[in-house]
């Protein structure tokens, strides 16, 4: 079959055929498959990012209630026989624990003191002194891995109660092995009467 012998209508027909093959192959190569490799590429992103949440998750005791706290809390200083240090000093050990790590500091704002009220709206501890709480927000600059282990000396090392309220993590633009980081930190320190 020679292409010259064909009739004019069918060498319209397989101009039409290879004009759409073209078209598709075109949609395939620079429309389906970019998109398919960024999806594909946000759920490997997700999927780690839900496994970094769990893993921070994971350090935190989620069984333990605020009151379960406060009163772990209590009993860890009447074991050491001392109350908690002033704000200053909590807050000073929260920037001290980051620089161990070489976490870069980028901002550190304090609220007051506010008192702190249980769910029946009475100070817990009233024969021994009152709560108070102090919201910290922290901004970071730092890898994941100093990241989990600062969170973990804060939970550990400071000599007060510690919540995690937000934790928002993103990755440096400038940096892509550094990670930035919003962390509002609820204290709970016992004063005495």
């Amino acid at each position: 079959m020679n292409i010259r012998n064909l009739a004019f209508l069918n060498k319209k027909i397989i101009i039409a055929h290879l004009a759409i093959v073209f078209v598709l192959l075109a949609f395939w190569l620079f429309i389906y498959l970019p998109r398919r490799n960024a999806a594909v590429r946000i759920r490997a992103e997700l999927t780690a990012l839900n496994n970094q949440i769990e893993a921070i998750e994971g350090m935190m005791d989620n069984a333990k209630t605020l009151d379960e706290g406060l009163a772990r809390l209590k009993a860890h200083y009447k074991q050491i026989n001392r109350f908690p240090p002033q704000e200053e000093e909590a807050v000073r050990l929260i920037s001290e624990y980051a620089h161990r790590f070489n976490i870069a500091v980028r901002s550190l704002k304090t609220q007051p003191r506010m008192p702190f009220f249980t769910a029946e709206k009475q100070l817990p501890g009233a024969d021994e002194g009152e709560y108070q709480s102090i919201a910290v927000a922290v901004e970071l600059s730092s890898s994941y891995v100093a990241l989990v282990r600062y969170i973990q000396i804060l939970q550990k090392s400071l000599p007060a109660f510690v919540t995690i309220e937000k934790l928002q993590v993103t990755q440096d633009k400038n940096e892509s092995k550094n990670l930035n980081s919003v962390m509002v930190l609820k204290l709970y320190l016992l004063s005495e009467k």
